[in-house]
């Protein structure tokens, strides 16, 4: 009895932590189609409206546009350990972003932008026995985010962005049960499982600072900054199939869980060098995940084993790489060309079936169209991750867990 409630318990307590299997820790970069063609370096140049989340100080310089698009995400997770072998089911998930640019007659331009940078969705066999952690976990934190920016001359401009994020979220986990007593044979009958599931939402807001220089024909320079957003979440939690019987009934009561999360700041540096034909660029990202050292939750009622508590993280600060090159085949045609090594925030020891995180390699490549006003940009993207060993010191499972996934996606635009 003890063990099936103390997966249901970590379950619970891990209900802000259910973070998307493609993305570092949350963070999902990949918010327009010609930049993630080139491995998202892109913060120095930012040149088209998806300039709104690679460095909103880009729409200075552009004329007034919109832009959507989407990504397609198709996964795949596999465990191999002592609980026993699981493949996740492949899924396919369609994230959306739009953005809009004004610029006025001044020196001043407007944005607006609806993205998601922090996702996830991760689905297991309800029959494993990791599934009483999480079967299945979908999160979405949408980003409304107005940006003022200012041309300071021909060469530099400067942005300011308000960033307020709306979240919610659904998590599913099996319950498992042991052998009970019974007064007729079998005397031991063990009852099918049970599931809880919760459904929260979150609210949040944060800003940004960001500057882009032209510092010659040849050289740009980008700074982009996000500070972080603290989501106050909030959600039921309803336990289903629960056995009619005083040992599990009283365990398992349908209840609220309440907590606190920290999405991290975000800073990113990038240099670019521009001739007529071809730019190349280099960017590093710096995610300050040290803000997820402890997961507090609050339960109400607490009943039973359903009590308050603390859990440690100790997640790590971490950096992604990115490299990208594009190529003007005329003035219609361009390609784009990626890499990035990507790290993860999580420790080894802390890795669950939520989030079984991993450093990856991400390479990546897109072909774009841009006509008199309308454009479309493409891009595709193979993510392998490394394997995350993760140790039986664990408080989750043991284990080793593999993963890779497709991404790819379509922007389009329209110029004024």
């Amino acid at each position: 009895m003890k063990q099936g409630v103390r997966w249901v318990l970590w379950s619970l307590l891990m209900f802000t932590f259910a973070f998307g299997a493609w993305a570092s820790g949350t963070l999902v970069e990949e918010q327009g189609a010609r930049a993630s063609a080139q491995g998202g370096a892109f913060a120095a140049r930012a040149d088209d409206p998806s300039a709104l989340f690679y460095n909103p100080a880009g729409i200075a310089f552009q004329q007034t546009s919109f832009q959507f698009g989407f990504d397609f995400i198709n996964e795949h997770m596999k465990y191999e350990g002592p609980v026993g072998n699981a493949n996740g089911p492949v899924k396919t998930y369609w994230p959306l972003y739009n953005y809009i640019v004004y610029r006025t007659p001044g020196i001043v331009s407007l944005g607006f932008a609806i993205n998601a940078p922090h996702a996830l969705a991760t689905e297991w066999p309800d029959d494993w026995a990791g599934s009483a952690i999480s079967a299945r976990a979908k999160q979405t934190a949408i980003y409304y985010s107005p940006t003022i920016a200012w041309r300071i001359g021909d060469k530099w401009a400067l942005a300011l962005t308000a960033n307020f994020v709306y979240s919610n979220i659904y998590l599913r986990q099996t319950v498992f049960f042991p052998s009970i007593p019974y007064p007729k044979p079998p005397l031991n009958r063990t009852p099918d499982p049970a599931m809880g599931v919760l459904k929260g939402t979150g609210n949040g807001v944060g800003w940004g600072l960001s500057v882009l220089g032209k510092l010659d024909d040849h050289w740009q320079v980008g700074l982009n900054y996000r500070s972080k957003v603290n989501l106050g979440y909030g959600g039921e939690v309803t336990f289903y199939n629960v056995p009619t019987d005083p040992n599990f009934t009283p365990l398992f009561p349908q209840t609220r869980a309440f907590a606190g999360m920290d999405l991290p700041a975000v800073t990113t540096l990038g240099v670019a060098y521009r001739e007529k034909k071809f730019d190349i660029e280099l960017d590093a990202t710096y995610q300050q995940w040290d803000v997820f050292q402890v997961l507090n939750i609050d339960f109400m009622p607490n009943q039973g084993q359903v009590q308050d508590k603390s859990v440690p993280q100790y997640w790590k600060n971490i950096w992604k790489f990115k490299l990208g090159f594009e190529y003007r085949l005329n003035d219609k045609w361009s390609y784009g060309l990626g890499y990035f090594y990507d790290e993860s925030p999580v420790p080894d020891q802390y890795a669950a079936p939520l989030l079984p995180d991993s450093n990856r390699n991400g390479f990546t490549g897109g072909l774009n169209w841009q006509g008199k006003k309308w454009g479309v940009q493409t891009y595709l993207m193979y993510l392998p991750f490394q394997s995350k060993n993760v140790p039986t010191t664990t408080p989750f499972v043991p284990g080793t867990y593999k993963a890779y996934a497709y991404l790819g996606g379509v922007s389009v635009s329209y110029k004024f």
